[in-house]
């Protein structure tokens, strides 16, 4: 978009460093453009004077942590942001905001919200674990439960897949449909997976290792079955092991 302004730098200090950390939180593939613009990010933000992420470095980044370990830590509490009744983001708020008081309620608001969600994410998880550990463990995991939080099912996924090695789906089920979200070990194409079992699916996207999707109940089962059977079409049955 700002190609042909003669005074815009890509990787200038104004974008870079909300392009990498947004990149990392993504989960994109940290390679190619993705890789020169998350270096330049990790340059760039120990010496950032953007109010709130210099607020958020001040109050995180100390010796026994990397800024890596950090970056994460400002992803959580970016990610633990909600929108307003002015259909305003609060994560753009703590951004846009330059009053360092009101940074620091801010944050401190989100930061209190990112701790409930690490509470509630465990408990999913553990649920989760426990079922996957009664059941015989096939190629991928696809497990869910009646009004599991959307807000956690990604990262419960995150850690069944690394986990047990192999892709996790896991969803919401309400009333009517279920929503899951995706995530697959290095090698495995999550979208691919779905692809040939889209006429199951009311919606799906995403790319490779991080996706999405809607169901059915009543097509729960067979989009359980098409993913094995193209699991296995794709990558063999012995592709993944506990």
């Amino acid at each position: 978009m700002l190609k042909d302004d003669p005074d815009f730098d890509l990787l200038s200090e104004r974008l870079v460093r909300l392009a990498g950390l947004a990149t990392i939180a993504d989960m994109m593939p940290i390679d190619y453009d993705n890789l020169e613009i998350v270096n330049r990010m990790m340059d760039l933000l120990p010496d950032t004077g953007q109010p709130a992420l210099r607020a958020l470095l001040d109050r995180h980044l100390t010796e026994d942590k990397t800024l890596r370990e950090v970056i994460h830590q400002i992803i959580g509490t970016l990610n633990a942001s909600r929108v307003n009744v002015q259909r305003q983001a609060e994560s753009f708020l703590l951004l846009t905001e330059e009053k360092p008081a009101q940074i620091l309620r801010m944050i401190q608001t989100l930061e209190n919200r990112w701790q409930e969600y690490l509470a509630l994410r465990e408990e999913i998880l553990l649920e989760a674990q426990q079922r996957v550990n009664e059941e015989s463990l096939e190629e991928i995991i696809f497990i869910g439960g009646e009004n599991w939080p959307r807000r956690v099912i990604a990262a419960v996924a995150s850690n069944l897949a690394a986990d047990y090695n192999r892709p996790a789906f896991v969803y919401s089920q309400m009333a009517d449909i279920s929503r899951g979200s995706v995530r697959s070990p290095a090698g495995i194409d999550c979208v691919s997976l779905m692809g040939a079992c889209s006429d199951y699916l009311t919606n799906f996207g995403g790319h490779p290792p991080a996706a999405g999707f809607e169901v059915k109940n009543e097509n729960l089962q067979k989009f359980r079955l098409c993913l094995i059977k193209n699991y296995r079409n794709i990558y063999g049955k012995s592709n993944c092991s506990h």
